[in-house]
This record gives structure tokens, C-alpha cells and sequence, in this order.
């Protein structure tokens, strides 16, 4: 599609690639870092990214679809890659062709690996285990033995690596999480050793330094956003800018909007902008987000459009179409952080980034 409108999300490769450079030097020696580029790089665009995160030093990617791992190696990419969820058939069938890396959640998909590796020969696999955030992965001890039985005999199957997730690593309460790492440490005892051992993602691997293991899947500090506080020097690299289309006043007791939300109490300099809620923008900031419009902060006003919102420009001079708002980032010396957007909408970070459209073009840059 050609970019006729002047709005678009702009990210930034080597902030990308430093996060990973600065994740990776954090970890103790040895440990790897896998980067988790899940729902197209949450929202930053599946293989600039991963390409950004494997020249920083990750040492393999996770991926949530087979799907999205075939993209990876169509692209070009050879490092490991792993598939986090569990699959169906034809999905592990996909991975198997594309040497992506399996990971077992259940004991029904096991034949499906057994005739996946018949059909495309070696088949690397990742044991995934349920430690209590009771979403997927096997389930108990018994299961484990069980797994291990039937792919035992199967020489193209090959067992490389294990693997849990926290419920609740962000919590200040550990209660939760200690349980959930001995749960992970009496599975081990019974796996052969060697594999690759992972459990923490990016709060984990904050907070829980005995969860390390062998290697961390890092997820939305990647992208500049820890969950938690860390002294490691993590940069936002995603910046969200719209055109703005028009400009006009309106006296009060005029509306702004449909449903007419919002309604002027004095004459209003309104400026229109080219973004809307088909752009991956929540409706829930109507009448509460902000955007920056030449450096200052400027209040959104009544309800946000599919393809537009208006937000009050009074007392900003020289304020015409063509010029550019931004929505997440930095203008002069005003800035507003995703986090910031996610709290008008009452939701997380992690939400902001993927609703982000396909629509909406993503221009990368190479700038710090």
C-alpha cells in the first residue's frame, strides 16, 4: 500500500538491537536469551525485529504460531527457533518442515510428532511443563513419564529442551512463584540431563535469578518496557505520529463528535487527526487520552473514529493540516510512553502494541 497519509508507527532497529545487546550482557555467563517476537514482534513487526534481536545476541527466537516461524525462515533466518503453544496438527506439521522447534504441551499430540518426523525426518522438541499458571503444558510427574516413554524409541525425536512459565512474577508477594520453582525443580529430577532449561520471562528474569536456568525468554523488555524496575538501560523503540487532516474553532456549546461526547464550554480550536480506532487505537481514550501536537499536550476530545479522532489545540499557534501529533514518543521536550496510553484505556502495554493495525505502515530506522 502507498503511504499517502502521513501516519504510521516509526521503530527503531538498533534500540531494538541494543535492548537485546544490554539483556544479554546482564545475564550471568553462558546463559542464552531467547527473543520473543510472538504477534508480529508485539506489534513492532515480525522479521526487522528478530533480525534487530539476533544481531544484538539473542541466541534463538519464540514464536506463538508455526505460522510465524516459517515466515522467520522464509525471511532467511537460521537461528533456533521455538514454538511456545501448543499446535495442532497441521501446525506441527509446518513446524516439523520448517525445523522449527516443538514443544509438548499434551500427550495427544505426541503421535502427531511421530508422524511429523516420519514425513520430515529430525524433529527438535521442547518439553513444556504446567507449574501452576494452569493455562497448558503437562500436567503432573505421571504425564512426564508417560511422554517420555513414547518418544523414547523414536530416534528422529529429538528431546533438547524443557521449559514452564510464571503465573505471577510481578507480584511483590514470591509465595506464588517459589512454589512454582520447586514444582519445575522436581520435574527436572526425573528428565535427562543436558537439555536447555528456561522458566523466566522478562520479569523472572529480573527478579528470580535462581529461575535463570539456562536461558531467559525475553519478551516486552525488549521492546523497552520492563515490568519491572531494573537498572539495565532498556529503550522504548516504537513511536506512534499521525497527520493531522484539519484544523477548525468552535464556539461554545458546540459538539465534538459522534454521540456528541464532548461539548465545548468556550470557543475551541479543534485539530483532526488521520488515526483512528482502525488504526489499532482504543476507543476508551475518548475524552481521555492525550496527544502531542508542536510539543505540548493536547487533551483528545469526544469519541474516536474509525479513521479520525479530534483532539483541542486552543492556544497552539500555526497549527494546520500536514503537520505531524504524536501519539506515543517524544516531540520537543514532551513525551507519552505506551504505558501512558495503556492507562487511559485501562488496559497493559502488551494490548497497545499488538492492536496495532496492519494498516498502519511501520517505517524503521537505524537512528539511536
Amino acid at each position: 500500500m502507498s503511504m499517502c497519509r502521513k501516519t504510521y508507527a516509526e521503530v527503531s532497529l538498533n534500540k531494538l538491537k541494543n535492548n537485546a545487546e544490554q539483556i544479554v550482557n546482564a545475564l550471568p555467563d553462558d546463559k542464552k536469551l531467547f527473543a520473543v517476537v510472538k504477534a508480529d514482534a508485539y506489534g513492532h513487526g515480525l522479521v526487522p525485529c528478530s533480525k534487530a534481536f539476533l544481531a544484538g545476541g539473542a541466541y534463538g527466537l519464540c514464536v506463538a504460531l508455526a505460522e510465524e516461524g516459517a515466515v522467520l525462515r522464509k525471511s532467511g533466518v537460521q537461528a533456533p527457533i521455538l514454538v511456545l503453544t501448543p499446535q495442532n496438527k497441521d501446525g506441527i506439521m509446518l513446524a516439523a518442515k520448517n525445523k522449527i522447534t516443538i514443544s509438548l504441551h499434551n500427550l495427544s499430540s505426541i503421535e502427531h510428532i511421530i508422524e511429523a518426523s516420519k514425513q520430515y525426518g529430525d524433529i527438535e522438541l521442547h518439553i513444556a511443563l504446567n507449574t501452576g499458571l494452569n493455562r497448558d503444558g503437562l500436567n503432573s510427574l505421571e504425564e512426564l513419564k508417560q511422554a517420555l516413554l513414547k518418544i523414547q524409541n523414536h530416534k528422529a525425536i529429538h528431546l533438547t529442551g524443557v521449559f514452564s512459565h510464571f503465573a505471577d512474577a510481578e507480584n511483590t508477594d514470591e509465595s506464588f512463584s517459589l512454589k512454582q520453582i520447586e514444582s519445575f525443580k522436581k520435574y527436572l529430577e526425573i528428565l535427562p540431563k543436558g537439555l536447555l532449561v528456561h522458566m523466566s520471562a522478562s520479569a523472572a528474569a529480573q527478579h528470580y535469578k535462581q529461575a535463570i536456568f539456562d536461558a531467559v525468554r525475553c519478551g516486552i523488555s525488549l521492546y523497552g518496557y520492563p515490568p519491572l524496575k531494573t537498572k539495565t538501560q532498556l529503550t522504548p523503540a516504537l513511536s506512534l505520529m499521525a497527520e493531522i487532516s484539519g484544523v477548525k474553532t468552535i464556539n461554545a456549546g458546540e459538539s465534538v463528535g459522534y454521540s456528541c461526547t464532548y461539548t465545548a464550554n468556550k470557543p475551541t480550536k479543534v485539530a483532526t487527526l488521520a488515526i483512528g480506532y482502525a488504526d489499532g487505537l482504543s476507543r476508551s481514550l475518548s475524552n481521555k487520552g492525550v496527544v502531542l501536537v508542536a510539543g505540548k499536550r493536547c487533551p483528545i476530545i469526544g469519541s474516536v473514529c474509525m479513521d479520525q479522532l479530534m483532539v483541542d489545540v486552543s492556544g497552539i499557534e500555526n497549527v494546520k493540516p500536514g503537520d505531524t501529533a504524536v501519539l506515543i514518543g517524544t516531540q520537543g521536550e514532551s513525551s507519552i510512553s505506551t504505558e501512558e496510553m495503556a492507562s487511559y484505556s485501562g488496559t497493559i502495554v502488551y494490548e497497545v502494541f499488538t492492536a496495532l493495525s496492519q494498516r498502519l505502515p511501520k517505517l524503521y530506522t537505524t537512528e539511536e
